[in-house]
């Protein structure tokens, strides 16, 4: 659903061609935020971290998306793109229903339909 949002928000934002705003979806990967909680919190931790990243490392993509001089410098390159996170800031293609343009119309038209019921 955010891939969708992301690419419709993009879409939006392109009929104006002076919008200083990119729509990124950013894919992190595995990220251990769990572990500091759990008994033997070292032990996990180390364990966990033999197939996830650490939340610094976790941080490298959204942190290239937000700040990265490749996106400012190749903005149209990023604009409504999908970002993972091996490497970093790697724009690789979505899944099929990511890409379905009906699917992202009938996003936006409950997206706001459920704002105007809460009154935004």
């Amino acid at each position: 659903m955010m891939m969708l949002w992301s690419k419709t928000l993009q879409s939006h934002l392109d009929s104006d061609p002076n919008a200083p705003i990119t729509v990124i979806s950013v894919h992190p990967g595995g990220v251990n935020t769990f572990t500091d909680n759990w008994p033997f919190s070292r032990f996990f931790k180390w364990l966990v971290g033999l197939a996830v990243s650490t939340p610094t490392v976790g941080a490298y993509t959204p942190v290239f998306a937000a700040a990265g001089k490749a996106v400012l410098e190749n903005k149209e390159m990023y604009q409504g793109a999908y970002l993972e996170s091996k490497p970093t800031g790697r724009i690789a293609q979505p899944g099929k229903a990511a890409l379905d343009t009906d699917l992202a119309n009938q996003l936006s038209a409950t997206t706001e339909s459920l704002l105007k019921q809460i009154g935004i």
